[in-house]
């Protein structure tokens, strides 16, 4: 084997190194990861890791609502102002008014939604009909809290990720 040969080996061995060190960084650091990591010391946190609160479907919600339940999720008024977002409680308000005589459109039970907004919006309907929102503005509080957590691990994982790829490019210009 000659030198250009052994040059040519070792590029090549070089590039498929950062390659394959640039793959487990960005797989390392990607949201699933921080979902199924974040699962290992906080189950609920893992559940609403898997949602995105701006586009949300009523169906979306129902399953959230299940997946929090099945990890014993505690706060009870919490989980019950999510369920009434959701897909099975809209199909029963429908029905009911349905029932009532009035003519009702469907809803896209896959339709997005932005959770927070239509929270706010209900409260604020609420609160101009003289209605108690004592409970819609902890509930709001809290996803706030949730949106608020969720942007700051994205951020995390963002510098993280890019410094990953700072070392791995540098670990590779001095192979």
């Amino acid at each position: 084997m000659n030198v250009a040969q052994i040059g040519s080996s070792l590029s090549y061995f070089a590039k498929s190194r950062v390659r394959r060190v640039q793959s487990i960084c960005e797989d390392t650091l990607s949201l699933s990861f921080l979902s199924d990591h974040m699962g290992e010391q906080d189950p609920v946190a893992a559940v609403f890791a898997k949602y995105d609160f701006g586009a949300i479907s009523p169906r979306e919600i129902d399953q959230m609502a299940s997946d929090l339940a099945a990890v014993h999720f505690e706060d009870n008024e919490f989980l019950r102002l999510l369920k009434k977002r959701g897909e099975a409680s809209l199909c029963a308000a429908q029905e009911r008014f349905a029932g009532e005589g009035y003519i009702v459109s469907g809803f896209d039970p896959n339709g997005k939604l932005d959770l927070l907004q239509v929270s706010q919006d209900q409260m604020a309907l609420s609160n101009a009909f003289g209605g108690a929102t004592q409970a819609q503005e902890r509930f709001i509080a809290k996803l706030e809290q949730i949106i608020s957590r969720k942007a700051s691990l994205a951020q995390q994982s963002g510098e993280a990720l890019q410094g990953a790829r700072l070392l791995v490019l540098s670990q590779a210009q001095r192979v």
